[in-house]
């Protein structure tokens, strides 16, 4: 039997019943999925208090494997990247900022084979991050507030981080916390996620419940899930 199953912190867990082991066994997938197998001996409640009280073991784990799977794109001099409302162009030399075009500007000594050092990429990747930042900090918390007050769905505190994995997330005090890499996605989208997020603030699972319940005040609510497998906070492509 397979079920998913939701923990705060942790996220999703997909359970599968197996006879054929004799002890809890959960595996770690590098895009994030975990999947804990369970003996038929062992009771689910038992299963979830076993996760419950290992949550910051696995998270620790769960997001050290996806920092180690990150697809770092190899930026190049003249590369320009767009973000919601910039454009950034990696460039060889002094350029100042104008109007949305922002410049990183590198000694005219680095060449493209000094840049791919990691060291450099992941100094390029954190100026792209804090763009995203500056850009999610404008929208996200004025937006979050708005669906808030339209569909009656309260929360304690919003944060705004720059995870490697999860666009959102809610904790049983009602605190949210959004990535930042929001701002990669189409208002509709974004959209769908602070909904979801704001829909576990009455309903802390993924059941039957909680997808009824949003259905009803996010529209095209399976469009959206299928289109969320298209874009991941972990790429940086140039355009």
């Amino acid at each position: 039997m397979r079920e998913i199953i939701y923990i705060d912190k942790i996220g999703e867990v997909e359970i599968n019943t197996n006879k054929r082991i004799v002890y809890l066994k959960l595996s770690f997938h590098s895009d994030g999925k975990l999947i804990l197998n369970l003996p038929r001996n062992i009771k689910k409640k038992d299963a979830i208090s076993w996760l419950e009280s290992n949550t910051d073991e696995i998270v620790s784990k769960k997001e050290s494997l996806l920092r180690k799977s990150i697809q770092l794109r190899k930026f190049r001099i003249d590369d320009t990247y767009k973000t919601r409302n910039h454009l950034i162009h990696i460039v060889s030399g002094k350029r100042r900022n104008i109007g949305n075009d922002l410049f990183i500007c590198l000694n005219p000594n680095i060449t493209n084979s000094i840049l791919e050092n990691d060291r450099m990429q992941n100094k390029i990747k954190d100026y792209i991050d804090n763009v995203y930042r500056d850009e999610a900090a404008k929208i996200l918390p004025m937006r979050i507030r708005e669906l808030s007050r339209i569909h009656k769905l309260p929360f304690f505190k919003l944060s705004l981080r720059n995870n490697v994995s999860r666009w959102g997330s809610c904790s049983s005090e009602n605190n949210i916390n959004l990535n930042i890499h929001l701002m990669r996605l189409p208002d509709y989208l974004i959209d769908y996620v602070l909904l979801h997020e704001l829909t576990h603030t009455i309903i802390k699972d993924h059941s039957r419940k909680f997808w009824d319940y949003l259905s009803k005040i996010c529209p095209n609510l399976d469009k959206c899930r299928r289109e969320m497998k298209n874009y991941s906070t972990r790429t940086y492509s140039p355009n």
